[in-house]
């Protein structure tokens, strides 16, 4: 049974607006979704409609959909919409919520969940744990690159002479294909017209690495002041599964260990919560959450 009904909000903080898709029952159980990089919140339509027992809160981030761009040179850490994420919830009167994030989603997810411990019931992560690590001897290098295509970056993005162009050079992206439908999908909030050209309108400074970012015993530190019961769906053929061996996967063993993460392997690629197995997400989804509810199972507060 889907969701209903879907309502579409704009926030606004300090000038900055913030489009929001509401599905379902406000009295429901509150779970405010995370998309990954360069998608938006069209992501989590296909899971909304097995989630009829859930209020799904779906935020288009920063620089994504239909939310607004970071002005000037401003970045998009991992960190920086903490606030506004909190400060959505505030606007939607919910003091907790469930946190469910989808790749870049799930490490910003992880790391709000760390940051206020105290509003999150429960953590849910899709094909992602831990933000990738930096080493000591990177940072400085990494500022003066970021310095460096900063300077050069233009917010001109390839522009395509009709709307299938654009939806199929999505599907064929090195920045993470996906099939034709889920495209189309994304394409409702993702692609822009001006003067009869189409192009996907993501700010092109995503595409730039944030600052300097975190050691990874930074990660390690930060990720074990996480209160709420944590799930980690992998998709057997998605990104972690390609990550074997790399620092990223050693760190995100090492968390998952040392923070008591239930892991479960799911067939499927990296988009699992967009495709044919979004049946058994939506599953492992609300167990988790419905299991989690009313417990003191809190790892510490």
């Amino acid at each position: 049974m889907p969701l209903s009904p879907l309502v579409e909000h704009t926030f606004t903080f300090h000038h900055f607006n913030y489009a929001v898709q509401c599905w379902g029952d406000p009295a429901h159980e509150p779970v405010l979704a995370l998309h990954g990089w360069l998608d938006n919140s069209e992501s989590f339509s296909v899971l909304a409609e097995h989630l009829d027992s859930m209020y799904l809160i779906v935020p288009d981030l920063a620089g994504h959909g239909l939310s607004d761009q970071r002005i000037g040179f401003a970045e998009y850490s991992l960190w920086s919409e903490t606030n506004e994420l909190c400060a959505i919830a505030d606007a939607l009167n919910v003091k907790q919520f469930a946190l469910l994030g989808h790749s870049r989603g799930a490490m910003m997810a992880h790391i709000v969940a760390a940051v206020v411990p105290e509003r999150i019931t429960a953590l849910i992560l899709l094909d992602a744990v831990t933000p990738i690590p930096v080493g000591n001897e990177q940072i400085l290098p990494r500022l003066r690159k970021r310095h460096h295509d900063m300077t050069q970056i233009t917010r001109v993005t390839r522009r395509f002479n009709d709307k299938n162009a654009a939806i199929h050079a999505r599907c064929q992206s090195d920045y993470g294909g996906i099939s034709r439908d889920n495209a189309e999908r994304l394409a409702k909030r993702g692609i822009s017209e001006k003067d009869g050209y189409y192009f996907w309108h993501a700010d092109s400074k995503l595409k730039l690495p944030a600052g300097a970012g975190l050691t990874a015993e930074q990660i390690t530190h930060l990720l074990g002041e996480v209160a709420a019961p944590t799930l980690a769906l992998v998709a057997r053929e998605g990104l972690m599964a390609k990550q074997k061996n790399t620092p990223l996967a050693a760190l995100a063993h090492k968390v998952i260990q040392a923070n008591g993460i239930s892991v479960k392997t799911i067939e499927g690629d990296h988009f699992l919560h967009m495709s044919e197995s979004v049946n058994i997400v939506a599953n492992e989804v609300l167990n988790f959450i419905h299991g989690n509810e009313n417990k003191e199972t809190h790892r510490h507060v």
